[in-house]
């Protein structure tokens, strides 16, 4: 009787944690009506509470999905909320160092997320003019890489992505053996073989084997050599002519064991 009764305090008590969970949306929700009764409150525009306004709703669920009538009109509210303040050219540069280049990647986002591309591109790249103080430069790199591979326009991903690595090289080195480096370079050289460009594919995945070994990145080495390998058989097939595949193995293979030699060199 007594174990019954202790299992069926136990059920109760885990109900009542259950049920007396508090909302993780419903602090947002009401700081939200808050926020927009202060608006409505003013007779002149506060554009400090128009920002919190929208950096509150791009945190909340239905900025997430797109797909109710209430989400398409949150989404439209915080496109409306980024462009007063982009339209009044509001710098809240005292308010959490906000500049204009936040609210045109922030725009840029939602309507990338409501698949209105044109748009998105023209904010990011307005973002990156206005972002003089590099803050948020990676980010707009990387949202415009994908969106130009998004679009299939593979030569402008090339070049976005090629900022990318530009600036990784500026803090670490050319041959940092990290993989954020190794997988660029191989998005890299994907967009270069969906841009057509199938000697510059090859060209530079040579390069880059040459360079990781080089600077003792064996895995890397091997990366790049696999993936040349890939390309290879697909551009050219049967038609061996035009690169010595051959030869190059060899001659790659010998540095792959330059490499290890004198990595065992160094353990000894």
């Amino acid at each position: 009787m007594k174990t019954f009764i202790l299992a069926a305090l136990i059920i109760v008590l885990g109900l009542q944690s259950i049920i007396a969970q508090p909302d993780p949306n419903l602090h947002s929700t009401k700081h939200l009506e808050l926020l927009n009764k202060q608006i409505g409150a003013l007779d002149t525009v506060d554009y400090t509470l128009i920002w919190r306004r929208a950096e509150l709703m791009t945190r909340m669920p239905h900025a997430k999905t797109i797909k109710t009538r209430e989400e398409k009109q949150f989404h439209k509210t915080i496109i409306s909320d980024l462009s007063a303040l982009i339209d009044n050219e509001v710098n809240l540069s005292d308010y959490k160092e906000v500049t204009i280049a936040h609210y045109y990647y922030t725009r840029g986002n939602y309507y990338a997320s409501i698949n209105n591309t044109s748009h998105a591109v023209s904010d990011y790249k307005i973002a990156l003019k206005q972002d003089t103080l590099k803050k948020i430069t990676k980010q707009l790199n990387f949202r415009l890489m994908d969106m130009y591979e998004y679009r299939e326009k593979y030569d402008s991903a090339v070049y976005y992505c090629d900022q990318l690595i530009e600036s990784q090289t500026e803090h670490t080195g050319l041959h940092c053996n990290c993989e954020d480096h190794k997988s660029l370079c191989i998005k890299k050289a994907e967009f270069l073989y969906k841009a057509n460009k199938f000697d510059e594919v090859l060209e530079y995945l040579k390069e880059l084997f040459k360079q990781s070994s080089k600077a003792n990145n064996i895995n890397e080495s091997f990366c790049y050599l696999s993936k040349y390998r890939h390309y290879y058989s697909i551009i050219y097939p049967s038609e061996l002519s035009k690169y010595s595949i051959d030869d190059l193995d060899e001659e790659i293979m010998n540095k792959i064991i330059d490499v290890m030699e004198s990595l065992n060199t160094k353990v000894k």
